[in-house]
């Protein structure tokens, strides 16, 4: 280098770069860029360092790819094709493997094997279709040709034994055992409805007068028979329907209609008839724009208004307080000159019409002061919605499940669904309702167990199959027309 430098005192980088000497050796003699450029500027021919042919050749190649004299433009080329390829397969084998995994999934939920709880992921509120304008007819004709006398027809189901859970036997002290939910079984349950051909006559006569639904209806070997008033055989319709209890009861319940202008006596004459204590109403009087029911109460209190005649029933409001949830009223309901009884009424009148509330305590809570006032096995509880099938379904199947948890120490939701179907056909109409059934259980256990098992308490686990439930992200929430089929319009 020092050789070089001396080579190049006194000499221009014009001259040098026209004598032979490269850049690299301008540079590494210690000229100035400035003056390098200058000097080829003016004419002095520009030679790339030897050092980075190269690289230089390299660059060319992959800017000219087109160049067929450059093998090196070739092998770049072709390493790009096989980019390109690769890329195209990866895209391609990832939709195919996203369409197997898609059918795999497809067959998963069609299987009545069930897949650990643990697996499925948090809960998440689902509706399942039950009735719509393609199934209707193909459901209800499977009972409709039976007698009136005749029980109804449910087919038997086939699903896996579950595992054992809990730390006892059916004892409350050893735990509670709750079967684990699985949505498929609850898809697979016969609805049980029934047509309109297995009304009376003169009942379908004036359907739309006795009847909020047209495909909701009382199937006729529970339907309570009302006595008849004079010569009207009408009187003797209303569409309720008595439902068994987990004791074996078969008129433990009574799961109604909502009733309308049109049959407030053929109500009050049940009620009196059957000598009921207990009306648990779980709907609004109007929702959105509709009447869902008929307001079947003074509005006012005996003391200030008096009573109401239903039908030849009185019926006064003796007092009303709120509670967290709900409301309870006193009623006094009379024969005119006759005997007095006191019954009570609860109307859950905060519970969303197509959906379940949020607080999965309220409704054991409330059935805790239901059941404190009346409990008789021979006084049946009236509990009704609108249509007397979704929300009806789902308190009743609470306080099943809770009796059946206390009296066995285990119980199965599907199971009590198919029970309050043989009563009354679509009870808990959908599946997020059937999985509100299932968590109000599940809170009841996780309490009680607490109570006898401190350690539950502190969270242990202490009853494996009381997790999360499963979601199923295929079934989404109907269009309110497809639950029901409203006669008012």
């Amino acid at each position: 280098m020092a050789n070089l430098k001396e080579a190049l005192v006194g000499k221009s980088a014009a001259e040098l770069l026209s004598k032979g000497f490269t850049v690299q050796e301008l540079y590494d003699g210690g000229f100035a860029t400035a003056e390098i450029d200058a000097a080829g500027d003016d004419g002095a021919e520009f030679q790339v360092p030897e050092t980075y042919d190269a690289q230089y050749s390299t660059l060319m190649a992959s800017l000219n790819p087109d160049d067929k004299s450059s093998p090196v433009g070739a092998i770049v080329g072709a390493l790009l094709a096989i980019i390109v390829i690769g890329i195209a397969a990866y895209f391609l084998y990832k939709r195919s493997k996203e369409n197997d995994d898609d059918a795999s999934a497809a067959k998963k939920r069609h299987a009545t094997q069930r897949a650990p709880r643990g697996e499925r992921g948090n809960a998440r509120n689902v509706n399942n279709p039950t009735y719509d304008a393609t199934d209707f007819d193909q459901v209800v004709t499977v009972v409709a040709s039976r007698a009136d006398s005749d029980p109804p027809e449910l087919i038997a189901r086939n699903r896996a034994s579950s595992a054992t859970y809990g730390f006892g036997e059916d004892t409350l002290s050893d735990g509670m055992y709750l079967e684990q939910l699985d949505l498929d079984d609850y898809r697979d349950l016969p609805k049980n409805d029934v047509k309109i051909d297995s009304l009376p006559d003169d009942v379908k006569a004036r359907l739309k007068e006795f009847n909020r639904y047209k495909n909701i209806l009382p199937n006729p070997h529970s339907r309570i028979i009302l006595d008849q008033v004079g010569d009207d055989t009408t009187s003797t319709f209303i569409n309720a329907n008595f439902i068994p209890n987990v004791g074996g009861n078969p008129k433990g319940y009574i799961a109604a209609q909502g009733p309308k202008e049109t049959t407030l006596s053929h109500f009050w004459r049940m009620i009196w008839q059957e000598d009921c204590r207990t009306i648990v109403m779980v709907t609004g009087l109007m929702e959105g724009t509709k009447q869902k029911c008929a307001r079947y109460w003074p509005s006012s209190l005996k003391s200030k208004t008096g009573t109401t005649n239903y039908g030849g029933i009185e019926v006064g409001v003796i007092s009303g307080k709120h509670r967290q949830g709900y409301k309870m009223a006193e009623l006094e309901v009379s024969i005119p000159g006759g005997e007095s009884r006191l019954v009570k009424h609860f109307w859950f009148d905060s519970w969303p019409d197509y959906g379940v509330p949020e607080d999965t305590t309220v409704v054991p809570q409330m059935l805790e002061e239901v059941k404190a006032w009346n409990n008789e096995e021979h006084q049946p509880w009236v509990v009704h919605c609108s249509a007397g099938i979704g929300r009806t379904g789902t308190f009743i199947g609470v306080d099943m499940g809770m009796d059946q948890l206390k009296m066995q120490g285990r119980t199965d939701v599907i199971d009590l669904v198919e029970l309050m179907r043989q009563g009354r056909g679509g009870m808990v109409q959908t599946a997020d309702q059937c999985e509100f059934v299932y968590k109000c259980l599940e809170d009841f256990a996780v309490a009680e167990n607490a109570k006898v098992a401190p350690a539950a308490a502190n969270g242990v686990n202490l009853y494996g199959n009381i997790s999360n439930l499963r979601a199923d992200p295929e079934m989404e929430s109907p269009p309110p027309e497809q639950l029901y089929e409203n006669l008012e319009v």
